[in-house]
């Protein structure tokens, strides 16, 4: 009666699927369980006590509903926006073809050793993203996910990255840019001057570069000249 959502070995053991009809107010939203020529047996979620309640409805009532299939193959959730496209996909095996190349591009990137971003680089990133999208909070996960992508969480170094990056939060915390609540982190007003610094002294260390740059092909100009008076001496 429960589909497993988590836990990848829960996960590759599943084969399933289900329908959601979705109508107008005041049904909104039911799970299909069974349906013959007279009536479909339903389940309707009542959101005040968390519940599901079985009911059926008549089959003339299925013309005012939109059909959504979701379709569980092992770690792989597809849906589908109509009957005709799940009859078609199972018929053509869509799930388990996109399962084995996801499996097969997993084991690819599995593969790749992941580098670690240092204190600046997390800080500009979660900068960018308050800033593109206004959102103050995220986890570890988010910012594990928007580095390494949706496969990051089956690779073999997991556990390092996540080790890492709390520590590397926890270190923002503490100097001020970021704010801990729970599992949660927080964006705040400081990372505007810690970000301001970090390009300032990118800019004089870059001055440096340039000026020590400068000097050598001084010196080595003065050498240059001066070997031509040695040499040009009678």
């Amino acid at each position: 009666m429960r589909i497993p959502l988590s836990g990848l070995d829960r996960l590759k053991t599943r084969n399933y699927y289900t329908v959601h009809l979705y109508f107008n107010a005041p049904m909104g939203q039911i799970i299909v369980e069974e349906i013959d020529d007279v009536s479909v047996s339903i389940l309707i979620w009542n959101s005040d006590d968390h519940q599901s309640y079985p009911a059926s409805i008549p089959t003339s009532q299925l013309a005012d509903a939109r059909v959504e299939i979701t379709q569980y193959y092992k770690t792989n959730e597809i849906r589908y926006k109509s009957a005709l496209r799940f009859i078609a996909a199972d018929f053509l095996h869509v799930a388990q073809i996109s399962y084995y190349i996801g499996y097969f591009r997993q084991s690819l990137f599995n593969t790749r050793t992941l580098a670690r971003k240092d204190r600046a680089a997390i800080l500009t990133e979660i900068y960018e993203e308050y800033i593109k999208s206004g959102e103050t909070n995220f986890t570890i996960w988010a910012v594990c996910k928007r580095n390494y992508g949706e496969r990051w969480i089956f690779h073999p170094q997991k556990d390092e990255l996540i080790n890492h990056h709390r520590l590397l939060l926890n270190s923002l915390c503490e100097s001020g840019e970021l704010a801990k609540n729970a599992a949660n982190y927080t964006i705040k007003a400081k990372t505007i001057t810690t970000l301001s610094q970090m390009s300032e002294d990118e800019r004089r260390h870059k001055d440096q570069i340039n000026q020590q740059k400068t000097l050598g092909w001084l010196t080595l100009a003065l050498v240059v000249v001066g070997l031509i008076q040695i040499f040009s001496k009678p």
